[in-house]
């Protein structure tokens, strides 16, 4: 017998309502900068830059650092790899910095998005978290396929019964 565990949703992630929101992250914790303060912008950190005016760049700009006085655009965190954040009055528990790309404005491959989907499960699943929000990692700006990246979000998702995983696509304006 097989359940589906995951949906598919055209929205805005920044509204979702889930245990846990991932964020598609680069390697630095840009999160659009200012710009993406002041007006809506299509990426999915720029989304949650928005929404949260900004609280949460800051808060990611210091934890991407993999040392305290060197900034992370030497030694920031590397593809694959995941780091939190708290929710900045989103409706979630807490938010995933999944990092696809190294640098803002770089390409990732689907490798990187295979390893950090088991990652994301696997930790909501180690933490207790049942929902779960997700973008369609590197299909943005890091120039993969969405339907490949689906793929993989969606046969990754089947391996944890335990989770409900709605796939976020955002609407074309």
């Amino acid at each position: 017998m097989s359940i589906c565990n995951f949906y598919f949703t055209i929205a805005d992630i920044a509204t979702a309502k889930a245990d846990v929101i991932v964020n598609a992250a680069n390697g630095w914790g840009y999160m659009g900068g200012k710009k993406a303060r002041k007006g809506l912008l299509s990426g999915v950190a720029e989304s949650l830059n928005y929404a949260t005016k900004g609280e949460m760049e800051a808060y990611t700009l210091q934890k991407a650092r993999r040392f305290e006085k060197i900034p992370s655009f030497l030694f920031g965190k590397h593809c694959g790899e995941i780091f939190l954040s708290p929710p900045f009055g989103l409706n979630c528990y807490e938010v995933i910095h999944a990092v696809t790309v190294r640098s803002p404005g770089s390409r990732s491959n689907l490798k990187t998005i295979c390893i950090l989907a088991n990652a994301i499960y696997t930790y909501c699943r180690e933490t207790g978290h049942h929902t779960v929000a997700i973008p369609m990692l590197g299909a943005g700006t890091g120039g993969l396929d969405e339907c490949e990246v689906e793929k993989i979000i969606s046969k990754t998702a089947i391996l944890f019964p335990e989770l409900s995983v709605r796939i976020y696509s955002k609407a074309e304006d």
